[in-house]
């Protein structure tokens, strides 16, 4: 069976539509002996993509999100639990989805949009690495998702590893990868299709009358 390539990015996208929701592997043979009195969420801050929805009341019932209404406007069963949300963010269980589609073995990969350098998601990659084994993926499975797997999203053989007839990209990096912080700090070379971009730790090129130097000069204007 054809086995799913999903870049980070796109777990995100499947993982929204549930938020909030109970785990159907957390439920497991217990789901009789768990307690699904509704409940209601008042007044909290709802996180989204595009930014927080503020004084939301959010109802739970069974395992699905009943209602999602401005603030004081769902009138609750009498046998309702009933948490103040005030002052508190209301997140998706993130964590626990990811872990969970890390564990069916589907080929993840990081796919950050980080931009140039001048810009304030520059760092991007990294925070995205350090996120992973946040969430409980060891440094070599996120190392792979940056590499590899990335590969073969772009179905392209040549990238993402280290061989030969394969593309002369590479990263020269202090020390054992998988040890340590992911940080730019210890990136000591960086070449791209054969050039030299970064030498101990400094960028080198391409030259400063380029147009992709000049591109950086004007968005760095924009800032």
């Amino acid at each position: 069976m054809k086995r799913r390539t999903l870049t980070f990015y796109g777990v995100l996208t499947l993982l929204l539509p549930c938020l909030f929701s109970v785990s159907l592997l957390e439920q497991g043979s217990a789901q009789n002996r768990c307690d699904r009195t509704p409940i209601l969420v008042r007044n909290a801050s709802v996180w989204t993509p595009v930014g927080a929805d503020q004084d939301r009341d959010v109802l739970f019932e069974n395992d699905r999100i009943a209602s999602i209404r401005p603030g004081g406007s769902i009138t609750p069963s009498a046998e309702t639990r009933i948490l103040d949300g005030r002052g508190q963010t209301l997140l998706p269980g993130l964590r626990t989805k990811f872990q969970q589609l890390l564990a069916t073995g589907t080929s993840l990969a990081i796919g950050t949009d980080v931009g140039p350098a001048c810009h304030f998601q520059s760092g991007g990659i990294w925070w995205e690495l350090e996120a992973w084994r946040a969430f409980g993926a060891g440094s070599r499975q996120a190392l792979t998702a940056a590499t590899a797997a990335g590969a073969r999203v772009l179905r392209d053989e040549r990238a993402g590893a280290l061989k030969e007839g394969g593309y002369a990209d590479f990263v020269l990096y202090s020390g054992d990868a998988e040890k340590g912080d992911f940080d730019l700090g210890r990136v000591r070379a960086v070449a791209k299709a054969g050039v030299l971009f970064v030498k101990d730790g400094e960028w080198i090129g391409p030259r400063e009358d380029s147009k992709y130097v000049a591109r950086r000069r004007w968005h760095a204007s924009m800032l």
